[in-house]
């Protein structure tokens, strides 16, 4: 019995659905692992944007410039980790400890006022216990963290390596005809997560040390492990600074909440100074994402993968981004 043109087209169709599903499941199952890959990826990209310079600079082969870029890599890592790991411990310690009182403070703080036992009366001893509940789980937060540091430094120092050696491998696995486009997104992406990474490094190092500044002048303890933790969060472009105040307004409510307005101040001051004094000068060259993609971009990827996906969901919006204004942009013109 011959098959009509028409069963062909629909047995195509549902073919071509199951498959799409199927690779979807797929997508969704091995999310994390993927995620890790791309966290691996930005790290190539910076180490070997940095062996590129040494080989430029120096004049040497780029293997023996990318072994100088990560051993000293992993010489200044220990340094630090040896002369800071042991007071930001006992600083986060502390901090955790000052969680109760920083909570009970924050309570009698807002039942001064009308609108604050509005949010108390809201709030409840439930959501006191929520946060304490969930404050306990700090442990386990840090084991997940440490064991996705490690995996992304692993592919990190494979990846840069020999960065090339993985181009062709995947580029091999492609059509012919597919493998010039394909190979330039390679290049488009690279140097877009090359300038994102360098567009977040001056604000976080800046920052952290205006904060510093400010802390200290403000006598908030444990300025240093805040402002330390304000630089590295500022990785995350605005949640990262919304998540950095929180812990600085729990430390201060816990020591002395009268000063919290003067803390606010600090954060809305150097936040002002990264989205319109900083940024704009770093974004001339680095690369640009509007406002309200970064941030719908973030509650996406949190709200689907967490803390990992809430981490790595700016620099793969821009990725994304630079791929569709250079391939899908132009593609879509041509057929109108």
């Amino acid at each position: 019995m011959r098959i009509s043109e028409k069963d062909r087209t629909f047995a195509r169709r549902v073919v071509i659905t199951l498959l799409l599903g199927s690779a979807f499941a797929l997508l969704c199952y091995t999310a994390r692992l993927l995620l890790l890959g791309f966290a691996g990826i930005l790290g190539a990209v910076l180490m070997d944007s940095a062996a590129g310079w040494v080989s430029i600079h120096g004049g040497i082969k780029r293997r023996w410039s990318y072994l100088i870029v990560l051993t000293a890599a992993f010489c200044i890592s220990g340094l630090v980790t040896w002369l800071l790991a042991p007071r930001v411990v006992v600083q986060v310690s502390q901090i955790a400890a000052a969680l109760p009182s920083a909570l009970q403070n924050a309570r009698a703080y807002l039942d001064r006022y009308e609108w604050g036992r509005v949010i108390t009366a809201h709030l409840g001893d439930a959501g006191i216990h929520s946060v304490m509940s969930r404050a306990t789980q700090i442990g386990t937060i840090i084991v997940e963290i440490a064991i996705a540091v490690t995996v992304t430094v692993v592919l990190t120092a494979y990846l840069a390596d020999d960065p090339d050696l993985y181009r062709k491998g995947v580029l091999s696995l492609l059509p012919p005809h597919w493998r010039g486009s394909v190979n330039e997104m390679f290049t488009t992406v690279g140097a877009t997560l090359r300038w994102w990474l360098i567009g977040q490094s001056v604000p976080m190092v800046a920052l952290g040390v205006v904060t510093l500044i400010g802390l200290l002048l403000l006598h908030v303890p444990l300025a240093f492990t805040l402002s330390l933790i304000t630089g590295v969060l500022i990785f995350i472009p605005f949640a990262g600074a919304v998540i950095a105040y929180i812990a600085t307004a729990l430390v201060t409510l816990s020591w002395n909440p009268s000063k919290l307005i003067f803390v606010t101040i600090l954060f809305l001051a150097i936040h002002v100074l990264e989205g319109y004094v900083l940024t704009p000068l770093v974004q001339k060259r680095a690369v640009y994402l509007p406002p309200a993609l970064t941030i719908g971009a973030q509650v996406l990827m949190s709200t689907l993968f967490g803390v990992l996906g809430l981490v790595l969901a700016t620099p793969l919006a821009a990725a994304v981004l630079a791929t569709v204004k250079q391939f899908y942009v132009p593609a879509v013109n041509d057929m109108l």
